[in-house]
């Protein structure tokens, strides 16, 4: 049956409306689902920088404990590193200070692994490692983020300025005894 030539038009008209309606909520839906994708990216990024802020505050509070030593400051540190990082389940630290080594458990080299010198009155003193025990996707430093490099920097600055702090304490406690021993002399 043919339909008279007002009603294609109708027809056709109708059928550009649906066209451009369907058109008008792809392009809300397109919009919606990119913003969605933005927000679950910028939600994974600011739960990595959590991660960073909670390690930094674990190392201070083993800093700020009366005390401690500088084996157990760096102990603490080993322990809070691979939990800040990316993929926590493949990560682990060492760090190296003069003779002593501590580590992370199953820490081991591997080709995926982030350093940085510990320095103390401008001195390098030992190192902080950190390495995955497996390969991750790339990156900006291998499979490091760059956010990952500023707080393994700024880990192995406070340990150090720490390192000084506690050398300079025990030198003048040192200094206070000769001095008390010289004035008993006298």
């Amino acid at each position: 049956t043919e339909l008279p030539l007002g009603q294609y038009t109708e027809v056709a008209n109708m059928s550009y409306s649906k066209v451009r309606k369907t058109a008008r909520q792809n392009s809300r839906n397109r919009k919606i689902l990119g913003a969605e994708i933005i927000l679950q990216e910028k939600t994974r990024e600011l739960e990595e920088r959590v991660k960073e802020l909670d390690c930094l505050y674990s190392i201070s509070r083993f800093i700020e404990k009366p005390g401690i030593t500088i084996p157990k400051i760096l102990q603490g540190a080993v322990n809070a590193l691979p939990k800040a990082w990316q993929y926590p389940d493949i990560a682990s630290a060492r760090i190296v200070f003069d003779i002593l080594t501590v580590t992370s458990k199953k820490f081991h080299e591997t080709p995926w692994i982030q350093s940085q010198s510990i320095k103390v009155r401008g001195q390098t003193v030992g190192r902080v490692d950190v390495a995955y025990l497996e390969k991750a996707p790339p990156s900006d430093e291998g499979p490091f983020l760059l956010e990952e490099r500023y707080l393994l920097d700024e880990v192995a600055d406070r340990l150090g300025r720490v390192i000084e702090r506690m050398r300079a304490e025990e030198e003048l406690r040192e200094r206070e005894k000769d001095l008390a021993l010289m004035n008993q002399e006298l």
